[in-house]
């Protein structure tokens, strides 16, 4: 059994991805589908597949996030103007 550095991974191919791995993975899934677009779609025009996923997953995640952050804070901004119209017209006066 070979032994990776000082660091005692184990065997080769031994090393399992974590909780917090598995879940930005689930989570940014439309940015990796779209990723895997652009990667095969620049591969089929030369361009180096592993140097294409290495420039465009971390941008699409980002996008993907700010997104999805957009949309909360819409809703949340939507909700907070609607619920003093609610309490005003529950109030007797």
């Amino acid at each position: 059994m070979r032994r990776l550095g000082r660091f005692g991974l184990g065997r080769l191919g031994s090393v399992h991805a974590g909780l917090l791995e598995k879940v930005l993975v689930v989570s940014a899934l439309p940015a990796f589908l779209i990723a895997s677009l652009v990667v095969f779609g620049l591969g089929r025009i030369g361009v180096s597949e592993v140097t294409s996923f290495m420039f465009s997953m971390p941008l699409l995640i980002c996008v993907w996030f700010y997104c999805i952050g957009l949309l909360i804070d819409r809703r949340a901004y939507k909700r907070a103007r609607k619920a003093p119209d609610e309490a005003s017209a529950l109030t007797p006066g």
